[in-house]
């Protein structure tokens, strides 16, 4: 589902990916660790598309990024990438989940039922109507990991999932859930 072939990415003059080849089989739940500052971040970002490799290749479910415009946009709506601190617009987390799930396509039927379901899970129900910029660090941790969850994607790049500020039954839900997807949805992450 994911395959980095001989990437390399620099900041000017400072290397950050040396040669990296990744293959990440669909619905396998994988966890890159290493110590601050050895390009795990990057890693996930060339992944993701946000920055580009500047050698090498990365390609999602068989198709190489940015080979062209169409083929791009297809692999986008396959992946939701989620950075170590998301931006959130100023609206309600329950206008933002359900603004996340129509830009991936998720239908309506769906898209708010399972906006409901996250937001409980992740103990925001009552604060769904709240806007976004009252949340804690916390709260906007679990926020943008629902805002990944309920696009669908088949594809879940997320970068420090299990920081920022979560509470532990925040921590054990992200794991119950990340497990789950990948095991009984084959969704990789």
């Amino acid at each position: 589902m994911i395959e980095l072939v001989d990437v390399w990415h620099h900041y000017g003059v400072r290397p950050t990916l040396r040669g990296i080849d990744l293959r990440v089989e669909a619905g396998e739940l994988v966890c890159v660790m290493g110590p601050n500052g050895m390009g795990k971040s990057t890693l996930l970002k060339v992944a993701a598309g946000v920055l580009p490799c500047l050698r090498g290749s990365v390609a999602i479910d068989g198709q190489r990024r940015r080979s062209s415009v169409e083929v791009e946009a297809e692999i986008r709506r396959k992946v939701a990438y989620l950075p170590d601190t998301p931006w959130l617009p100023w609206v309600t987390a329950r206008e933002f989940l359900v603004a996340c799930g129509r830009v991936y396509g998720v239908a309506e039927e769906r898209l708010f039922d399972h906006a409901e379901r996250l937001l409980g899970l992740f103990h925001l129900d009552g604060e769904a109507d709240k806007t976004v910029g009252d949340y804690s660090t916390g709260q906007k941790k679990k926020l943008g990991l629902c805002a990944a969850l309920v696009t669908d994607a088949p594809v879940l790049l997320l970068d420090e999932p299990f920081s920022g500020g979560i509470d532990s039954s925040g921590l054990r839900a992200i794991q119950a859930v990340l497990q789950h997807i990948a095991e009984d949805q084959a969704r990789t992450v």
